[in-house]
């Protein structure tokens, strides 16, 4: 686990309501190494707030992290207000992940809403084992369905 200012890349907000907000994070070598399953999360601290704000990695790679939130309350909502370049204080590679040996060469994912962006990580890395997973998403109404292309994108069996 690293206790580390990370500078915001960029963020993007998605124009479906309820209002979703996708951020990425340019981060250093060591962080990297400190993500070591997909399914895991970090903790923002939100200034001026007392509490963390746990938040599940949606992607990572050698350079970002990119996490997806719903805008919900008083942390989230400064979180909203956030442009790049700005820092944040996080603590990276917290929880164990996902242990994919066991999910077989087919595996079925089934998620919605907030839970949507930790298994697009987790869709990624079977994939990436040669694994053919069939992805349902669900959400409240057709205004809510975000990330769908970027599923599609993986070459799912069936959505």
């Amino acid at each position: 686990m690293y206790h580390i200012p990370l500078p915001l890349l960029k963020a993007l907000l998605f124009k479906y309501p309820p209002l979703l907000i996708l951020f990425s994070y340019a981060v250093a070598t060591i962080l990297a190494t400190s993500l070591t399953a997909t399914g895991q999360f970090v903790n923002l601290k939100i200034d001026g707030l007392y509490l963390r704000r746990p938040i599940s990695v949606c992607d990572y790679d050698d350079s970002t992290i990119t996490l997806i939130y719903k805008v919900v309350g008083a942390g989230t909502e400064i979180m909203s207000t956030k442009l790049p370049g700005e820092k944040f204080d996080i603590l990276v590679g917290l929880g164990n992940g996902y242990n994919t040996d066991k999910s077989g060469e087919n595996p079925l994912l089934i998620g919605g809403g907030v839970g949507v962006p930790p298994m697009y990580g987790l869709c990624k890395k079977l994939v990436s084992e040669g694994k053919k997973p069939t992805v349902i998403l669900g959400f409240n109404t057709a205004e809510e369905v975000f990330y769908k292309e970027e599923f599609e994108n993986l070459v799912i069996t069936n959505m």
